[in-house]
């Protein structure tokens, strides 16, 4: 894995983990922290960084080879797809997984890039003084 997406991914995961703990916190507070509720946060997380790492990889991939590009990146988007609507569908019927708390590390992968993205946006371009 190359090192500005090995960043990125550790962000990613970073925010995830955040919004993890405050969903446990919260279910804590409200006296509904169950075992489904950690299991949840859990599988959510897993699905959520997981998600990334084969964002990076494919796209790493993608940039080597021009020609299969699109394909590689297409195939990577529908496999990742199918790996988060599992893991949905596992934590929807499954007793063991809250659905709530599956469901809250998955946004907050994608709220994350959103934050990341807007911060980045806002830091000043380097430029070469020489």
């Amino acid at each position: 894995m190359e090192q500005a997406t090995a960043k990125q991914t550790k962000r990613v995961a970073l925010g995830v983990l955040l919004a993890s703990l405050v969903m446990i916190m919260a279910f804590y507070f409200a006296g509904r922290l169950t075992m489904p509720v950690v299991w949840g946060a859990l599988l959510g997380a897993a699905v959520a960084v997981g998600d990334f790492i084969l964002l990076g990889l494919a796209l790493q991939k993608a940039v080597k080879d021009e020609v299969n590009a699109k394909l590689i990146v297409k195939a990577s988007y529908n496999v990742r797809v199918l790996i988060t609507v599992a893991a949905v569908v596992v934590g929807f019927y499954a007793p063991v997984f809250n659905i709530i708390a599956v469901a809250v590390p998955l946004l907050a992968a994608r709220i994350t890039l959103y934050i990341l993205r807007y911060l980045e946006s806002k830091q000043p371009v380097e430029t070469d003084h020489e």
